[in-house]
């Protein structure tokens, strides 16, 4: 049965009491969002479903924050009913309205001004800190009538694209065109380039589409926006477009296409790219060819692979690194180590892709001693410090049962990144260190740097299932729905599980019910709570 403090109990059928009577439900009920926000019937529905009753009343009085997650949560899960219709909207404002840039602060445009005139505003625009107050100086400037420069427009063009802001990109671009730049090839390259890196290739497809006449610059920059997104067949359509417009690629086209091909794993067109490599007498260029080695061994051919390997004229670190990355993640560990000793023979020192290959490859065979002494090759490199490398050696060891030496790896990191502590505490967890891996997790969220991704979450769950520590996992279940994962479906099964083996049947039931998608390990967690719970004949019923 739950326990008295059980904020998740699911209400019996029938009650007829509603969410919304807030005044009943919380005292501070101005702190609950309000009923219009969730006026579809599939959110009031399920509202009433799970918190209708007197009892649920009671236990949640005073938790405003856990009801309003919740109701954020069946608010996420109703959106995909309205997408449609959102789409049409977000399209039909698309030509006929301004994007808005607000600061953080949304300070005025005084505040913004500061006393300076116009001239010095638009000077100050490049060594602006915030980008968005930058976008917003230039509209103050052009509100005076004064014409912006092209390299005005490129600087923030360029941060649009590091900073990977699409709103400022398109305030940037109307900007642009209400300035009659229009015309101009090299801006428009840059914008093709700016939505490519932010992901929107529809943008980019437009500006290209809107351009008189295309550059080589062009094209790539277009192919690198699809190749990006994994849209292999996209990017080779451009790339016939620009061989029939008279255009011919440069090698860094090819190496663009043969990455997204590698990583979508889509063979078939990295194979008529390669052909098309031959035609242009590229087949013997290093660059090209690296890209080739590591197209084919992601695509798991690995004989293909070789024979390119063999066929070049020569090698450096990116050709042995795409090569014994493949063995390593076709199992063929063996095969990798002697890859790597062969490439020391030759006086080729390894790269950091190497490093991480290698050190995987020692994890997965759980071979400590190899481990070792490749530990001993960074040691006498430059990538002691590489945190890549550092956390494969973390994992390694972790892998291998060797606490003591994974936590002076991490003890000797001058940055920790999530994969790092990710590897410290599924390593405590496969030790049966529970509660250290509950520690570590607290000294994740103190040092505030990084924030927990679903691997985290769930091993953290998982450490609380097997400790029967209620109390934490429904800390543990605030802390999900604040970082949104409370429709992840591994995260869901994870909480079921230790809610069931806790002996607290109707919260699982809850999450269950939350959950958009439910698989049959899930629908087995369900049935197992219900069976230990003595509910057998229940979980045929309500599951």
């Amino acid at each position: 049965m739950p326990l008295p403090n059980d904020p998740f109990i699911s209400p019996p059928k029938g009650s007829g009491l509603s969410l919304f009577s807030a005044s009943s439900l919380c005292s501070r009920s101005s702190v609950l969002r309000p009923a219009s926000a969730h006026k579809h019937g599939y959110i009031r529905s399920h509202s009433i479903r799970c918190f209708s009753c007197s009892e649920t009343q009671r236990r949640f009085a005073g938790n405003c924050e856990l009801v309003n997650s919740l109701l954020n949560t069946l608010e996420r899960k109703s959106r995909s009913t309205c997408a449609p219709q959102a789409h049409i909207q977000c399209t039909a404002l698309q030509d006929n309205s301004s994007i808005m840039i607000e600061d953080d602060a949304t300070e005025d445009d005084e505040s913004i001004i500061g006393g300076n005139d116009v001239s010095t505003l638009v000077r100050k625009v490049p060594s602006e800190p915030s980008l968005r107050r930058a976008v917003r100086m230039i509209d103050i400037v052009m509100d005076r009538n004064i014409k912006i420069s092209i390299n005005t427009f490129s600087s923030l063009i360029q941060r649009c694209s590091r900073e990977r802001d699409l709103i400022a990109g398109k305030r940037v671009h109307e900007q642009l065109l209400e300035n009659n730049y229009k015309a101009n090839v090299l801006l428009a390259n840059m914008l093709i380039d700016m939505y490519g890196k932010c992901g929107s290739v529809e943008d980019a497809q437009r500006v290209f589409d809107g351009m008189s006449r295309h550059n080589i610059y062009s094209w790539s920059t277009l192919i690198s926006a699809y190749a990006s997104k994994g849209m292999v067949l996209e990017a080779v359509q451009v790339f016939k477009d620009m061989q029939k417009a008279g255009s011919q690629p440069d090698k860094m086209v090819y190496v663009v296409l043969l990455q997204a091909c590698g990583t979508e794993k889509n063979l078939k067109q990295g194979k008529w790219l390669h052909h098309q490599i031959c035609r242009n007498g590229l087949a013997s260029d290093l660059v090209v060819g690296n890209a080739l080695i590591d197209m084919y061994a992601k695509c798991g051919h690995l004989e293909l692979a070789l024979d390119v390997f063999h066929r070049l004229p020569e090698y450096n670190a990116e050709s042995w690194d795409a090569l014994i990355g493949g063995y390593v993640s076709e199992g063929l560990e063996e095969h990798a180590f002697g890859l790597y000793y062969k490439m020391r023979e030759q006086s080729i020192e390894p790269n950091e892709g190497i490093f991480v290959s290698i050190l995987e490859a020692c994890a997965m065979i759980m071979d400590i001693y190899r481990g070792r002494q490749f530990h001993s090759h960074i040691v006498n490199s430059d990538y002691e410090s590489s945190l890549p490398v550092s956390n494969s050696l973390l994992y390694m060891y972790m892998k291998n049962g060797h606490l003591a030496s994974a936590l002076i790896v991490f003890n000797k990191m001058y940055e920790h990144d999530i994969n790092t502590w990710n590897s410290l505490i599924d390593g405590h967890m496969h030790q049966a260190l529970h509660e250290d891996a509950l520690f570590l997790y607290q000294q994740l969220q103190e040092t505030g740097t990084t924030s927990p991704d679903e691997e985290t979450i769930k091993s953290v769950i998982m450490a609380c299932t097997s400790m029967r520590a209620l109390g934490t996992g429904r800390n543990l279940h605030n802390e999900v729905m604040k970082y949104g994962y409370d429709l992840n479906v591994n995260i869901g099964n994870a909480l079921i599980d230790l809610y069931s083996s806790c002996g607290c049947t109707y919260d699982a039931k809850v999450v269950f019910s939350f959950l958009p998608d439910c698989n049959p390990t899930i629908w087995n967690e369900m049935i197992r709570g219900y069976a230990q719970d003595g509910l057998a004949k229940k979980a045929l019923s309500d599951v």
